[in-house]
Order: structure tokens, then sequence, then C-alpha cells
């Protein structure tokens, strides 16, 4: 697998993170806040709302900044396959933000996002987060269109929910059954529906 975690220090700088041992790559103290972002089914690390969220984000003081890039994985014409990567791959984000725990970082000073299938990945990151450190929550939660195919049948612990972290926050812009491709219900604290420019 060729994912990474990559931890920026200013927009185009970043060092990738060994996520069986992060401790060696970055000293957690020097921020109380981590914010983790993805991208979704064929897409990469340096999409262009990526790019964003790194410039803004890293202008935060107190923030370190990730961006999971699992391009490899999530470019396989097989959904169900990219599928069962973001799964191993939410496994090793587990482990990276549990070594951040373990070193200072508060659980409720956490965020995760991710884009489309990406949602999916950071829900299963959430729960294995959950079983790693005995039952502590993430803080924040935003599914961005978290994608719906597959998922939209699945009981809560396959699937983003709202029990993922303190607050769930799911932002819908393409809800519903296909041809929309994120899922159709409400499954956070709250739901933010925007409506689609896109023409149908």
């Amino acid at each position: 697998m060729t994912f990474s975690f990559r931890l920026y220090s200013e927009a185009g700088s970043f060092v990738k993170l060994d996520y069986f041992n992060p401790s060696a790559d970055v000293d957690w103290s020097l921020r109380s806040h981590i914010i983790v972002a993805t991208h979704g089914w064929h897409d990469s690390g340096t999409t262009g709302w990526l790019r964003d969220t790194v410039t803004k984000a890293t202008e935060l003081v107190d923030y370190h900044v990730i961006i999971l890039d699992w391009e490899g994985e999530a470019s396989s014409i097989n959904y169900v396959e990219s599928a069962q990567n973001a799964r191993v791959i939410a496994a090793a984000g587990a482990i990276l933000l549990s070594d951040a725990v373990q070193n200072g970082i508060k659980p409720e000073n956490i965020h995760i996002t991710g884009h489309s299938l990406g949602g999916q990945l950071m829900g299963f990151l959430a729960q294995r987060f959950q079983a790693v450190t005995g039952g502590k929550r993430i803080g924040r939660f935003t599914p961005l269109d978290a994608a719906g195919p597959i998922f939209d049948e699945c009981p809560a612990e396959a699937r983003v929910d709202e029990t993922d972290a303190n607050y769930v926050d799911f932002i819908h812009t393409d809800s519903g059954r296909l041809p929309a491709l994120s899922m159709a219900a409400n499954v956070g604290d709250a739901g933010i529906l925007k409506k689609s420019k896109k023409k149908v």
C-alpha cells in the first residue's frame, strides 16, 4: 500500500509520518489540536479543497495539520476494493492518533474530515480509535458527502454514525439514492444541507 499521512508545517512543506512510530517525526507537545483531512474515491491528497485546507489550517497557530493521501488505494476501478482498502488505512490512522493522545493531545481536540469514500474511511478511523484507546472519542468529525453506495444499507458500526465522535456534523450536497452519491440518511448530530450547483 502506498498511502501516507502528511504533516504540514506550511503549504507545500510536509513530512510523511510513520504511523507505527509517529513520535519519531513529530513533537505532539508543540501544538494542542490536530486536524486530519482526506479525499475520496479517484482523487488525491493534492486536490483543490485539500490544498485550500492546508493553506488555511496551517495559519492556525495551535494545530497540527495532517493530510491523508491514499490516491493509490482510492484509484481502483473496483469501488468495493477501495472501500476495503479504506478500512486498513483507517486502522493505521487510529494508531497514529492514539500515539498523539498518549503524548498529550486531548481526544476532544482532534477534528477529522473526509470527502465521499474518504468520509467513510474517517468513520472507520474514528471507530478504530475508540477501540485502541479504551473507548475515547475524537472531538469532532465532519463527513463531507460521505459515500452512500453500499454504505446506505450498512449498520452503524460499518459506516459513518453519530457515535463516531463527540460531535458529528455531516455536510450533505449530493444526498439520496443513485445517481446521488452521498448517504441519504442524516446519521450525524447535525446534518447540514447545501444545494448542489450541479445541473442534472
